[in-house]
């Protein structure tokens, strides 16, 4: 499988701990996060009942709470925090000229 980087959105978008909601040309919704100089990107989708993830807390260093049912996820390996087999798919990015890029699957 090949893959390539989308750009998103410009990083002056993102605050500090806050989760931003982007969705892509291909109709994937992504919860994006600045944590000191590290963007994270994750499916926007919780996968305890699909709630919106861009709308949860971070804790300590990397920690993505669901705020409507308090499940947790590291954000670096986008697995669950109390159950190893349940996670959130995340997704690799780099910042290039003022924008957030994410790898993603190529399309076609």
């Amino acid at each position: 499988m090949e893959f390539e980087y989308i750009r998103t959105i410009e990083v002056s978008r993102l605050i500090q701990r806050e989760g931003v909601y982007h969705k892509i040309e291909s109709g994937l919704e992504l919860a994006l996060y600045l944590i000191g100089e590290a963007v994270y990107a994750v499916d926007n989708k919780c996968p305890h009942m699909g709630m919106p993830l861009h709308e949860g807390a971070i804790v300590g260093d990397q920690t993505l709470v669901c705020r409507y049912h308090q499940w947790k996820f590291d954000l670096k390996t986008g697995t669950s925090t109390f159950a190893p087999n349940i996670y959130v798919k995340k997704y690799e990015t780099k910042i290039e000229d003022g924008f957030v890029f994410v790898k993603m699957p190529r399309q076609g």
